[in-house]
């Protein structure tokens, strides 16, 4: 079937509306697997398990070098100008064995690093171990990048946010009533492992179905396209680097547990963003759409109704979970109510970025990728900062306040690019 007949089903899919139901799902899950593993390890090891899977993440990055946002513009674009098979085929044989390559790499390189003492390496093993899947889970988010410029954002979610997360709560509250306490993190390694797996199952089977089987690579025009953005792949990796340094150091300076408050309050400010990043995610390829085909009328229409929705929904969301927070936090376990202050500055920080809009997603896909970096640049510097600086002091809110500062930077440095380059309305409820 050709892609500029899809049927309203297909249409359907990539509604963001369906998106957001499919991502609270798949959030909702995934805080279940939060609240088991924070019981069943206590918050000294919840905070090693927490700062472990911010270096997975990190290191997931690192293996797609830009992928993840290069698929769903590329493929977007194909789409646009009906193009599709011949890139599908060259770009996903091409970006898969790259993924695999350096997603390998990074493993050998991450289990030195964190392993060595002499690189002040104070993770238990057990938990280094979770860099294994990283080439797993980098395979599958290229999937979830593919599917979404092939307007799939609801079903891009399912093999990464629904079956891991299932899978891995299964395997824990199955494990755990079998075997000790004191076999928690081994039973928690395991089971993320193991559901890492069946989610790689399911993304190849859904992305077969959906984009056909790679064979061979094909020769011509297409075969010598550039598949890997230098400047996406930066930015993709200081984008995760930003999200994730404030709890890395707090781990690193205030130790475990402090980290093991920071994650708490964290997996609650990320459940408040569930509405902006669903329907960030699944206006990104029409926003690609628009812009190849220089529609600027529906492009304006896109973003000021996505900006106002998700800024008026996030803003509530984040106000029910700050009234209701202490009895929230303490599902964790009773330790983790000392996390109030840091969630609400986490939860201002996610009020801010909302009301902003898509002002990353319309930079990286009208092809201004280097003014999207820069900002990055710029945020992250002021957040290195700020972390040296009020990290030693406050601890889990010094790191909350310099998330919360680096995310206002951001947003006014890619509002400014915004303006200049596209010359659109930088606040863009208002485009």
């Amino acid at each position: 079937m050709q892609y500029s007949r899809l049927s309203w089903l297909l249409a359907l899919r990539n509604h963001p509306v369906l998106a957001l139901g499919t991502r609270v799902a798949a959030a909702g899950i995934s805080f279940i697997f939060g609240v088991v593993a924070a019981r069943s390890l206590g918050i000294e090891q919840f905070g090693h398990f927490s700062i472990m899977l911010a270096f997975m993440n990190v290191g997931v990055v690192i293996a797609l070098t830009g992928h993840e946002s290069l698929a769903v513009r590329e493929i977007a674009n194909a789409i646009e100008k009906e193009r599709t098979k011949p890139l599908h085929q060259s770009y996903r044989l091409k970006a898969s064995r790259h993924v695999w390559i350096v997603g390998s790499s990074v493993v050998a390189i991450g289990y030195l690093l964190l392993t060595n003492p002499l690189t002040g390496g104070t993770i238990p093993t057990v938990w280094v171990t979770l860099l294994l899947i990283v080439p797993i889970v980098a395979r599958v988010r290229l999937t979830q990048a593919m599917l979404r410029g092939a307007h799939l954002a609801s079903v891009s979610i399912i093999p990464d946010g629904i079956f891991r997360p299932s899978v891995a709560v299964i395997l824990v509250l199955m494990l755990v009533n079998i075997f000790t306490t004191e076999s928690a993190a081994l039973i928690i390694v395991f089971s993320v492992f193991f559901s890492a797996i069946i989610s790689l199952a399911v993304a190849n089977n859904v992305e077969h179905r959906v984009l056909g089987r790679v064979l061979l690579p094909l020769e011509g025009e297409v075969a010598h396209k550039k598949h890997v953005s230098k400047v996406m792949f930066a930015s993709s990796l200081l984008a995760v680097v930003d999200s994730h340094l404030a709890l890395i150091t707090v781990g690193n300076i205030s130790g475990p547990a402090e980290a093991g408050l920071y994650s708490g309050a964290e997996r609650f400010a990320l459940a408040a963003a569930i509405v902006g990043q669903a329907m960030f995610t699944a206006v990104a390829s029409r926003i690609a759409s628009h812009y190849s085909s220089n529609d600027t009328h529906s492009l304006k229409k896109l973003l000021r109704k996505t900006t106002r929705t998700v800024g008026i929904s996030t803003t509530i969301l984040c106000c029910g979970i700050y009234i209701f927070s202490t009895n929230l936090l303490s599902l964790y376990g009773t330790d983790f109510s000392n996390a109030k202050d840091v969630l609400a500055v986490l939860l201002l920080s996610v009020c801010l970025n909302s009301i902003a809009g898509p002002t990353g997603q319309l930079l990286l896909m009208t092809k201004n990728e280097r003014y999207h970096l820069t900002s990055l640049t710029v945020s992250l510097s002021a957040q290195i900062f700020l972390l040296v600086t009020l990290v030693p002091i406050y601890g889990a809110l010094g790191g909350a306040v310099s998330l919360l500062a680096s995310t206002v930077l951001w947003n006014l440095t890619m509002m400014y690019f915004i303006k200049k380059k596209l010359n659109v309305t930088p606040v863009l409820a208002l485009a």
